[in-house]
């Protein structure tokens, strides 16, 4: 009977990962050919592979026709100013300065 339960049990999870799995991975990723944006968060973990920090400011802009994510980043001595694309991702700018 237990060997039972835990069959039904571990056959429910894999059909739950199945079904929903993929539906959410698919979603996340941004499509530039349907005019889908990466998210904010994306945005700044991009822009945090760049240049270590802590986040201190965030915006979503248009610069040259382009919508962008802003990102200001501080470490202890720098503070950059990077430009994320809000549709691919690409850093289009990045801008450090010594404080």
């Amino acid at each position: 009977m237990k060997k039972t339960i835990g069959f039904v049990i571990a056959t429910f999870i894999c059909i739950g990962l199945f079904v929903f799995g993929p539906s959410q991975t698919s979603a996340s990723i941004a499509n530039p050919e349907n005019g889908e944006k990466i998210s904010l968060l994306e945005a700044e973990h991009i822009a945090l592979q760049e240049f270590t920090g802590i986040v201190k400011q965030h915006q979503l802009t248009w610069v040259d026709n382009c919508q962008t994510y802003e990102v200001e980043i501080t470490n202890r001595n720098q503070e950059a100013k990077i430009e994320v694309d809000a549709f691919t991702g690409e850093i289009i700018n990045l801008d450090i300065t010594q404080n």
